[in-house]
């Protein structure tokens, strides 16, 4: 009897150790990308208040979001695939950026200028996110399922496609 209460024991504290180490485990994946910046006017002043809408071309699905007192603003979670960003703010000229490319893990910075105007206006700029990575200092790189499948893989194992990374090395042996 005294065998089998200890066995309960020790499975109820494996279950309890599990759950408390869960979050951290699924704190290190990561879900998506994410798009955030910055929105000032014109003389550099913080822009409060201002919406802002990320766009998933593809898919057409929308996330907004709502600039701080520090006009920062931040959409995480995002899928993969190329977004529209639109601030729009009463007073100010509407901005509209297209053309940004995120893959998973990955964290673009957008800043706006915000130019005081009929609120009829327009700014459009068409541009890609650049290949700087300013608020984080990890590489990264996706490969791409074509990639994937067109590569000889020696027993399809994953670590190989770390030898694609810019920098990358794989271990001795």
């Amino acid at each position: 009897m005294g065998r089998i209460c200890a066995r309960v024991r020790v499975s109820w504290f494996s279950v309890i150790a599990l759950l408390i180490a869960a979050p951290s485990i699924a704190a290190a994946q990561i879900a998506g990308a994410e798009i955030t910046g910055a929105v000032a006017d014109q003389a550099g002043a913080a822009v409060a208040g201002a919406a802002v809408t990320v766009s998933n071309v593809a898919t057409g699905q929308t996330r907004r979001a709502v600039s701080t007192s520090e006009g920062i603003y931040t959409v995480a979670g995002l899928p993969p695939g190329e977004y529209g960003v639109q601030i729009t703010l009463p007073g100010f000229k509407t901005v509209t950026r297209d053309g940004i490319r995120v893959v998973t893990g990955e964290k673009a910075r957008l800043d706006f200028e915000l130019i005081v105007g009929d609120v009829r206006e327009q700014v459009m700029v068409t541009a890609d996110v650049p290949a700087l990575r300013a608020e984080t200092g990890s590489l990264g790189t996706v490969v791409e399922h074509e990639q994937v499948v067109r590569l000889p893989l020696n027993g399809r194992t994953f670590i190989t496609l770390a030898s694609l990374a810019p920098g990358g090395a794989l271990p001795p042996g």
